[in-house]
């Protein structure tokens, strides 16, 4: 990732920075649009360039292809493709269904996949889901506590104690097959870990 910017960069930048859109500066100094973006508000602080934001030029191809994607596709979706932001893209939709180039009626059935929320208790979920949740451990465990030399391969290796001090006592149950600890401490191991917030 570039960060400097060299003298000959900010030179080229000035020059056609009033005439091009930023993905097209981006492109031509191989720099991110944001990067760009940065830079040309840093030097208008600064008065190297004048202080009339310009909107985002549309040009005949971007339009196009806006008019193609815009009733199967996202705001988000078209945003990014054009590398630009979504609020551009919907601004330029609206103008376009002023103009009556897009229809105002169009619905939009795409396919959003919505982030997985943990659920702190089963009750929450829905039955069907409810099902997937492996059941609750027992409330007294088949612990028999054991030394570091009692220890065996078949019993269960969980470290009873203070989790930062040397483990000197284990769960010593039964441990599954094939596994070092138990039904209960696999469980524990193997669940993800939750962070205080």
């Amino acid at each position: 990732m570039r960060t400097n910017w060299t003298p000959d960069e900010i030179c080229t930048l000035i020059e056609i920075c009033e005439h091009r859109s930023s993905r097209e500066i981006a492109g031509r100094l191989g720099r991110s649009v944001l990067s760009v973006e940065n830079k040309v508000g840093r030097l208008r602080q600064r008065g190297a360039l004048p202080h009339t934001p310009k909107a985002t030029a549309w040009n005949d191809q971007d339009t196009r292809l806006l008019i193609e994607l815009w009733p199967t596709h996202s705001a988000s979706q078209i945003a990014a493709r054009l590398h630009c932001s979504r609020s551009a893209v919907t601004a330029k939709a609206s103008r376009l269904q002023q103009e009556g180039v897009l229809q105002r009626d169009v619905k939009k059935h795409f396919k959003v996949r919505p982030r997985k929320r943990l659920v702190a208790h089963a009750q929450h979920l829905p039955p069907s889901d409810q099902k997937q949740l492996s059941p609750p451990a027992p409330a007294t465990l088949a612990m028999q506590p054991c030394t570091l030399l009692e220890l065996e391969s078949g019993r269960c290796h969980w470290p009873l104690g203070d989790p930062l001090a040397v483990a000197s006592m284990f769960c010593g149950a039964a441990a599954l097959p094939g596994r070092r600890y138990c039904d209960h401490h696999q469980r524990a191991a193997s669940s993800p870990v939750r962070r205080a917030r």
